[in-house]
């Protein structure tokens, strides 16, 4: 593979459409429902996202009709079993030989499944049962009911029933088992209590193309081969030239802090991903459990947590707080509430629609969602928030033990303006320098998203520019197609307000096979605080009495 290097160095000082992948990646979990029947050799672990996703669990979805087709509902509420229907599980490898052999007592238990989270569990008939068989005890169990994935835990009883118009999308006569609950009355936990599903969903109706990758509960718990909290699990996705995406997301939403320490370390390992990538950005929420009720110092809290963020940077941007949305009651998910960042994807779906994607995603014009109306957010935050959690230098917000701790990393904020509900903030989580620092005391162009955006944008046009002439003779003749090739994308974005001017210099080097290029961009970053002067006076041309009310003194 050709080794194409793209560095990027912020030189920058304070007071100084179709060419774009609008791609999110997002984990999230196949639904139990597409378990796929086969002929011959059962291969009961295998659904129909398997036909189109690669080696690593990975599938590009351009619509919500793919998603529906191959990954599925995945339900996310928590409900009492017996306000459910009768809950389904399916009869293999035949459904009527199947039955038969059931009823003559002489069926084994590898002849039914059911699944948990992808996982394989069959029903144990190794005891006399009391309804026919029963389901192993040992782990919490998944079924379907036609209708949605249901967690079920402890044993529970099965006897034969048919119902066609409960079937399962790939085959409507089969025949199923209906599970009954041990205890009537339990509350039984629907799989997936993420997110990430219904983002994925969400996505593909607003224009997104999603890269969506298939995990189980394992993988987020680190009881598998595979562990979501190590960097290898996420060192495939860095392969630029396989998968292509501009935002990186974990999927979850946190309200509690019951596995904080999990997905904090899934969060540092998809920043990491993105800083080894250098052309996507990952989507951090700050999870509720920081700024709810029961947090005694949020904004303690909040700073804690994004210092735990230990490996999020340039290429990393934290939200907050969790919003709450007014969603069409025709919505295939029940759930209208999403980590803030999604409201910065509603949000830019609006936006580069009438704007290029180095426009701040922020503001009255920008930083509102027209797809779905903000019901209401997890904490209301105005601008006093604002200026503390998107401060020009760190801030000191209180102690941690004998510790000072400071906002180092700022966090865009989801503001409550007159009841009205806007994102009010354009940063990327890199670190806050010092007032005190005479070199590091001020903003930089690495502080801004719609500047990452716009370099993101740049990266991916050289990296498809260096493949088309990888091979080529280096010569003058490279070099000149090599500046028309990337030229047109840096005039465009010096027409539309992206950067004030660049430069592309050829450097001379001594490697053979190498050709070495510095392209040099002045960006212009977003205003973000006005300083204005109000001063009256008796006459613009003659003699006056400058009055300052600044202070509100006449």
């Amino acid at each position: 593979m050709p080794k194409i290097v793209i560095k990027e160095i912020d030189k920058t000082k304070a007071g100084l459409g179709e060419y774009s992948n609008f791609t999110v990646f997002v984990p999230g979990f196949v639904s139990s429902n597409k378990i796929k029947p086969t002929t011959g050799t059962i291969d009961r672990t295998k659904t129909y996202f398997d036909d189109i996703a690669d080696e690593n669990g990975v599938a590009e979805l351009s619509d919500q009709a793919d998603f529906i087709k191959y990954v599925g509902k995945v339900a996310q509420t928590v409900e009492p079993i017996a306000a459910k229907a009768p809950v389904l599980a399916k009869l293999t490898p035949d459904a009527s030989e199947a039955a038969a052999r059931y009823a003559a007592r002489t069926v084994s238990a590898s002849e039914f499944y059911i699944t948990y989270r992808g996982q394989l569990y069959t029903l144990d008939t190794s005891e006399t049962p009391s309804q026919n068989g029963h389901l192993k005890a040992a782990s919490n169990i998944v079924v379907r009911d036609g209708e949605t994935d249901i967690e079920i835990t402890g044993t529970v009883g099965v006897y034969n029933f048919a119902d066609p118009d409960k079937a399962n999308t790939w085959d409507a006569n089969t025949e199923y088992f209906r599970i009954l609950p041990g205890d009537e009355g339990t509350d039984y936990v629907e799989v997936n209590p993420q997110v990430g599903n219904q983002i994925a969903y969400e996505l593909l109706g607003i224009g997104y193309k999603v890269l969506f990758k298939q995990i189980t509960q394992n993988e987020i718990d680190g009881l598998g081969d595979d562990d979501m909290k190590d960097d290898s699990f996420w060192a495939p996705f860095a392969d630029k030239a396989t998968y292509d995406f501009r935002y990186l997301i974990s999927g979850f939403m946190q309200t509690d802090n019951t596995a904080a320490t999990t997905y904090t370390s899934i969060h540092n390992a998809i920043c990491k991903l993105a800083t080894e990538r250098g052309d996507c950005v990952a989507l951090i929420d700050i999870p509720e459990y920081c700024y709810n009720t029961a947090a005694t110092d949020y904004k303690v809290e909040v700073a804690k947590y994004t210092a735990g963020i230990s490996a999020s940077d340039k290429y990393t941007a934290f939200f907050m707080p969790t919003v709450e949305y007014n969603m069409t009651e025709d919505s295939v998910y029940n759930n209208s509430k999403f980590p803030g960042y999604f409201h910065y994807l509603l949000c830019a779906s609006d936006a580069f629609v009438n704007y290029p994607e180095w426009f701040a995603v922020a503001g009255y014009t920008r930083g509102v969602s027209h797809v779905y109306s903000v019901k209401a957010t997890t904490k209301k935050l105005g601008d006093a928030a604002v200026n503390l959690f998107e401060p020009r230098t760190k801030v000191k917000v209180g102690k941690d033990g004998n510790d000072d701790l400071f906002i180092t990393k700022a966090i865009n904020i989801i503001s409550t303006i007159k009841g009205a509900h806007y994102l009010w903030g354009n940063r990327t989580a890199f670190l806050l320098g010092d007032a005190d620092d005479p070199v590091n005391d001020d903003l930089v162009a690495s502080h801004f998203l719609n500047i990452r955006q716009l370099c993101t944008t740049i990266k991916k046009e050289l990296y498809v520019t260096c493949r088309r002439f990888t091979f080529d003779p280096n010569s003058d003749i490279l070099w000149i197609n090599f500046c028309n090739a990337i030229s047109p994308l840096l005039d465009r974005m010096k027409a539309n307000q992206g950067i004030e001017d660049y430069k592309i210099v050829k450097v001379p080097v001594d490697t053979k096979g190498l050709l070495k290029a510095k392209i040099r961009i002045v960006p212009i970053e977003a205003v973000e605080d006005f300083e204005l002067e109000l001063f009256l006076e008796d006459s613009i041309t003659g003699t006056s009495v400058e009055i300052d009310e600044s202070n509100g003194t006449n």
